[in-house]
């Protein structure tokens, strides 16, 4: 079972998807004032990133470079695939989102916390008191593993 680590969020996984070129692996993608398609009207989309975490993005439309891919494929059940084209969207302020999870998670596993049982609310007062700081790490994970069920 994969658990959340909000220090690890990234926008392009090593190796990943391969579903476009324009990215490093060190960071957040930059976008240039180049990359948005002319007109594109900012839209906000809300999703919650297979968990109860929602979040809501400014997105845009860009123009695909080469190596961009603005599709996917899958496969139906009795084995045939299938393409469908999708509009080429990216994070207004990829950075600015990466700080959002990265105070999100912590906050509401916090809260998460509060509403469970007697060892989450000891934990809670021992890291409220300064005594088991490293709890906290161990609360936003146990968050993660319940969201993701």
């Amino acid at each position: 079972m994969r658990l959340i680590n909000h220090d690890a969020v990234v926008f392009h996984r090593v190796g990943g998807l391969h579903l476009t070129t324009r990215f490093k692996d060190e960071g957040p993608p930059s976008i240039s004032e180049n990359d948005w398609k002319a007109g594109s009207q900012p839209v906000q989309i809300t999703f919650t990133n297979g968990t109860s975490l929602q979040t809501t993005v400014v997105a845009c439309e860009f123009v695909p470079r080469n190596g961009d891919v603005t599709g996917r494929r899958y496969t139906v059940a009795h084995g045939h695939h299938h393409w469908i084209n999708l509009p080429a969207y990216g994070i207004v302020d990829p950075a600015g989102y990466s700080q959002l999870i990265r105070t999100l998670i912590p906050r509401d596993a916090m809260s998460w916390a509060a509403a469970q049982g007697r060892s989450h609310q000891e934990a809670l007062r021992l890291i409220r008191n300064g005594t088991a700081l490293e709890l906290e790490k161990l609360l936003q994970y146990d968050f993660g593993r319940c969201m993701l069920m």
